[in-house]
């Protein structure tokens, strides 16, 4: 029934009734994602994603506007959790070589763990319009620069790293692991790379963190 004082004329159109209002945007956001890791991105449907929630497709619309903007809010709060990891280990104490690797590590090993986020970095955001960029610099993607920017700048301070460019540096980190996991089935043609799944990223992780700390690292200091 519409709920008091409301028409069904009067209801937006796809507005949920209360038996689904428990489901709700949440529920919508958790089904794609345990779809997107299991079916990938092309195949993803609003129509599956709302079977895989138990709720009607209209409730895409309703939440998200669409696919599109589903698709976006997955990947904000994909974001969104990788960044409150990687500010964890930023503020922590601890030499700033190892917090730096379990940056990289954590980074890759979320990738490892949703394959098709590197991708939606790239058509979401990567190719957006400005607003949207906008958007997901403020929700996420400033403070993750932070956290990486907070580590060189410790090892700097403390003589464990060069002066080097920061800008530089932090995109040379933030480009290699996600190009890492967008590029894995291309690596894997040039290069034999195995997949970068949950149980093989560590090592994989282990190998770029030991790349960019080669350069990082002052003479004399040794990588702990």
């Amino acid at each position: 029934m519409p709920e008091p004082h409301e028409t069904r004329e009067q209801r937006k159109p796809g507005r949920p009734t209360g038996e689904e209002s428990g489901a709700g945007r949440a529920a919508l956001l958790a089904a794609a994602r345990e779809l997107l890791c299991e079916q990938g991105l092309s195949q993803l449907t609003s129509k599956a994603v709302a079977a895989r929630a138990g709720v009607k497709p209209t409730l895409v619309n309703y939440y998200f506007g669409g696919r599109r903007g589903l698709l976006q809010e997955v990947l904000a709060e994909s974001s969104g959790e990788n960044t409150e990891r990687m500010l964890a280990v930023a503020d922590r104490e601890g030499p700033p070589e190892a917090r730096l690797a379990d940056l990289i590590d954590g980074m890759l090993r979320g990738f490892a763990e949703e394959p098709y986020v590197p991708r939606l970095f790239f058509e979401q955001v990567m190719f957006a319009e400005d607003e949207e960029l906008d958007r997901f610099v403020e929700r996420s993607g400033r403070a993750s620069f932070d956290a990486l920017r907070k580590v060189l700048r410790d090892g700097c301070r403390d003589g464990r790293f060069r002066s080097v460019d920061p800008e530089i540096a932090l995109a040379a980190i933030g480009g290699l692991c996600v190009f890492f996991g967008a590029a894995t089935p291309l690596l894997q043609r040039l290069t034999g790379m195995g997949p970068m799944t949950p149980e093989t990223v560590g090592g994989i992780a282990e190998r770029a963190a030991a790349l960019i700390l080669h350069g990082l690292m002052t003479p004399g200091e040794t990588e702990t």
